[in-house]
Formats: structure tokens, sequence, C-alpha cells
């Protein structure tokens, strides 16, 4: 399957190779459970003078399947999109913002979409970086 978006992401924690994910689709039902659905694939590279070499195939750094699942069960903070935690009474982000009034995570995408916020190439791009780099999404 060829990939719809390749995003490169963080290097991996453990090796230091470079790292891209590829999107290779995605889905958006709101019927039903109002949810979401990327369909992601990553991919290790050797690092080559800061650029990105040759794809590693071995046996320990192999691309693996990861599927990113948006639903309103996962509340966020609506000005920046990220999921908050319950912490000590409050709702909080990842970088600490309190969060009053949280929203369901597919109708805050679907939000934006529908009122020309974001095209669904920079919102697919958004939640794999925010899933890279604040929630370790991608880290084996």
């Amino acid at each position: 399957m060829s990939a719809l978006l390749t995003i490169n992401i963080s290097n991996d924690p453990l090796s230091g190779f470079k790292r891209k994910v590829d999107v290779e689709g995605f889905q958006f039902i709101e019927d039903g459970m109002r949810e979401g659905k990327i369909f992601t694939k990553c991919r290790y590279f050797i690092n080559n003078n800061n650029e990105y070499g040759d794809e590693i195939t071995s046996l320990r750094y192999k691309s693996y399947d990861r599927n990113l699942e948006a639903n309103n069960r996962r509340l966020i903070n609506p000005e920046n999109g990220l999921v908050v935690t319950l912490q000590d009474g409050e709702y909080k982000d990842p970088l600490g913002n309190v969060v009053t009034e949280p929203i369901g995570q597919f109708d805050h995408f679907r939000n934006l979409i529908k009122m020309g916020s974001i095209n669904i190439i920079e919102l697919l791009t958004n939640i794999v970086t925010a899933e890279d780099t604040f929630y370790g999404t991608y880290n084996e």
C-alpha cells in the first residue's frame, strides 16, 4: 500500500535511528460511536549526515503498524488539541494547562475540518506529531 502522507518524527529513544511514519489511510465514522482511525506504519532509517539514509529492516528495528484512534471518550484541550487527564481534581493537558471545558476528541477534530480551520493533511500531521511528542506512541 502506498502512503497518503509521510511524517518525520523524533529519533528512536534507544538507538537514535531516525523514524518516519507513513499514514496509510484514515476513517471517520460520524454515526453511532463517532470515532476516527488513522492507520500508520513506523519505519526506521540509518542517520546519514542529518539526512534519512537507508531503511533498516533488521529483526529488532523492523517497521510496524500502529493505528491511532480518536473518539469522544478521550477528552482534549480545545485550545491545542492535546488529551487531558484528571489531576488533583482538574483537567490538565501534557503542557500543564488547566482546562475548564474539555471537549471530546472526535468532535474537536470534526469541528476543525467543518469550520475550514485546518485541512485533512494538516490534521493528520498534527495528530501523528502530538502522539509522538507528548505520548510516546511510536516508542516500541
